[in-house]
């Protein structure tokens, strides 16, 4: 399964969102999925230098590519781009799954889900989704 992941990147620090994404991007490939991550894959850990229109494009063309999407919800506020790779797999037929860190609010999001699931610490983000994706 290839799993685009989602996060929130407005005012979040980058070294801190980077060090998320590798841990969620190892646990996935280490349960035997590929995985997308629109920082890495076509920012180059760059945010920022892309017009809005752009990465809807970018966005649009790499979902569909995609089986599922994973949002990890790391605060009450969601992103803007969260919301709308969410709203937009669910919309196309695709496996939406939230996974919601601890203090941590997500509700409408949560009942969108295909999955969701709390965590309080990385092994039991992985214990979630090795129940679930495999």
């Amino acid at each position: 399964m290839k799993v685009y992941i989602s996060y929130k990147l407005s005012n979040m620090n980058i070294f801190r969102l980077r060090h998320i994404l590798a841990n969620v991007d190892t646990i996935l490939k280490k349960l035997g999925h590929k995985t997308f991550i629109f920082m890495r894959d076509v920012q180059n850990f760059q945010p920022g230098n892309l017009d809005p229109n752009v990465i809807m494009e970018h966005a649009k063309l790499n979902l569909r590519e995609c089986d599922a999407v994973l949002a990890l919800v790391q605060s009450n506020e969601k992103g803007e781009g969260m919301l709308l790779e969410s709203g937009f797999m669910k919309g196309i037929g695709k496996k939406l799954i939230v996974a919601n860190a601890p203090n941590s609010r997500a509700v409408l999001l949560n009942a969108l889900a295909d999955h969701s699931f709390d965590f309080s610490d990385w092994n039991e983000f992985e214990d979630h989704l090795k129940l679930y994706l495999n």
